[in-house]
């Protein structure tokens, strides 16, 4: 079976050097490196002229490798915990597709064309999609954890805080990745 990971797609090309020494870091030398990895994942349209457009047909089958990630991860876990567990990952995947579609929006006109516009909108597309298939509840519930995560996205904004988005793309691209990246994102989300 082929797959289209979506790490392939995503360009957390600043976001590399934070798996090396995650754990080394700590206190005031740990918020300067995240404050730089922010700064340059908000830049990653200089990175990514030459990524085209994911096609919808790879959208989909990358919202199914991030889903048998996810349940691949959550089924380790006893049975009277899954639920949680899935809409904890339902938030962090809907937070990862609302960030994605920020830094679409907010990236320098100069630094955006189009091809890449469409890759971050799609990248966007499969977290937002994903998210929504984890949720465990549907209607009001499932609308007010959107706008909850909406309004968490909005307020990292507007504070310029530069820790939380670094935690939300971390988790995004392991949750992406294989399943023991997701098994270890899934394990961090209840401290983050």
């Amino acid at each position: 079976m082929q797959t289209w990971p979506l790490r392939n797609f995503i360009l957390l090309a600043p976001l590399f050097p934070l798996e090396v020494g995650f754990q080394a870091l700590r206190g005031q030398t740990m918020r300067s490196v995240l404050a730089a990895i922010l700064f340059f994942s908000f830049h990653l349209f200089a990175f990514a002229q030459e990524r085209p457009p994911i096609h919808r047909a790879y959208q989909i089958s990358m919202t199914i490798d991030v889903l048998w990630n996810a349940r691949a991860a959550v089924t380790k876990y006893p049975l009277d915990q899954r639920i949680k567990l899935y809409q904890m990952v339902s938030v962090r995947l809907t937070q990862c597709g609302l960030l994605y579609a920020v830094i679409n929006k907010e990236a320098p006109k100069e630094k955006k064309d189009a091809q890449t516009s469409a890759s971050f909108d799609g990248i966007s597309r499969v977290y937002m999609l994903a998210g929504s298939i984890t949720y465990p509840e549907t209607g009001a519930p499932y609308q007010k954890m959107l706008e909850s995560s909406l309004a968490q996205i909005t307020k990292m904004k507007q504070t310029n805080d530069r820790v939380q988005p670094v935690i939300i793309l971390k988790s995004c691209k392991d949750l992406a990745g294989t399943e023991e990246d997701a098994a270890k994102a899934i394990a961090r989300l209840p401290l983050e």
